[in-house]
Order: structure tokens, then sequence, then C-alpha cells
């Protein structure tokens, strides 16, 4: 996997629990993160994302492919992806989902999927 450039943003996000905090958010995002000194780094475009004991608490948006394929991963794997805190349909960026990782941060997904179809 690429180095990533010293200008690119990345949010760094807590995990009480790495490698359960690994195996969630590699069923969740649908890609494999590269191994640091520090924590897993997953390369979303032009940034990325963070996973380690020291980094930030709290919410974190993402935009996904497919909030029902992200689903069937984590179920797949026996990995709870907790209450559904709130879904929204039809929203004007597509469907959104909020529920807590395994480390009780807040996460708001964008479904990708919608937005496609809107474009077309």
């Amino acid at each position: 996997m690429p180095t990533p450039s010293l200008m690119e943003s990345a949010q760094h996000i807590f995990a009480k629990d790495l490698p359960t905090a690994n195996k969630w958010y590699t069923a969740l995002l649908g890609i494999s993160p590269s191994e640091e000194d520090y924590g897993f780094r997953y390369q979303l475009g032009g940034s990325s994302l963070v996973l380690s004991p020291s980094g930030n608490k709290g919410p974190l948006g993402l935009s996904i492919s497919s909030i029902d394929e992200a689903r069937k991963r984590l179920d797949q794997l026996g990995l709870n992806t907790g209450e559904i805190l709130g879904m929204v349909h039809g929203y004007d960026d597509g469907e959104t989902a909020s529920f807590q990782d395994p480390s009780g941060n807040l996460l708001m997904l964008t479904d990708q999927t919608n937005l496609t179809r809107k474009g077309q």
C-alpha cells in the first residue's frame, strides 16, 4: 500500500481494542488497512482513517458504497453493528444511518449507492 502523503488528511479514531476495531472497520469499509506502529490506516481516496488507542473519541461521518452491504459483511462475521440510532431514507445526500462502533464512537454513514443513482 502506498505511503500516505504528508499533506493527506487523516481522521484519527479512538480504538480501545485494536484487533476488534480492525476487524469491524475492515468489514464495514470492505477494504484492508495497512498496519502501522500506532494502529491501522484505511486509505479512503485522498484521505485516510486511522484507528489507534490515542485517536479521537467522537462522531465520525463516512460515505460508503452501500450501508446494506456493509451491514451484511458485519453480520456474516458475527460482528454487532449495535443498535441503529437513526436511518433516514430519501435524504438529499442519500440514505444515512447512525450507530456506534465497538469503541463507542458515533458513526454517521452516507450511502453512495443512492448518490450514484441520483447523479445519473
